[in-house]
């Protein structure tokens, strides 16, 4: 096991995957987007059994189309390599692209997480991307916040009386 990003878990990935669907799901209700489908993926740094793919349907019938997890993959791949989001690299930096990379916007990366979304439209598809990295994150505290802490002690006291 690794000893960096401990923390980070699958259940923690799929716990934030299953936090931002809601609102996707809401925005697509709401006819804003291209379509009604969402393909996602989840590549962090350094720990590829972490990897998770994943699809957002307002309905649950609709057709899912594998170009679009393929493009979302791209969108995860580019933003790990290149370590900012690719609505920055094809607007600002598109001599980091490759031939092979998606010319979307729709991946992201912070802090060894990224994310790329593609179907819908290529800014909400960021959008979305940008909530999962927050969810992890947030999901990711929440495990430090019972797991860690309480281990360590009275964590803010302890600060407290330190000061």
């Amino acid at each position: 096991m690794s000893t960096t990003l401990y923390l980070l878990t699958p259940t923690v990935i799929g716990d934030a995957i299953r936090m931002v669907e809601p609102g996707a799901i809401g925005l697509m209700g709401a006819n804003i987007g291209k379509r009604k489908i969402l393909a996602g993926a989840i590549r962090i740094d350094s720990r590829p059994e972490l990897d998770r793919d994943f699809w957002y349907k307002l309905d649950l019938e609709a057709e899912t189309d594998p170009r679009f997890m393929a493009i979302g993959r791209g969108k995860a791949a580019l933003s790990l390599r290149e370590q900012m989001s690719t609505g920055l690299i094809v607007t600002q930096y598109p001599h980091l692209l490759l031939p092979e990379d998606p010319k979307y916007p729709g991946g992201v990366y912070k802090a060894k997480i990224a994310v790329g979304c593609s179907a819908w439209d290529s800014w909400f598809d960021e959008m979305v991307a940008w909530w999962l990295v927050e969810a992890i994150i947030a999901r990711t505290k929440m495990t430090f916040n019972t797991r860690v802490v309480p281990a360590a002690g009275d964590f803010i006291n302890d600060c407290l009386s330190a000061g």
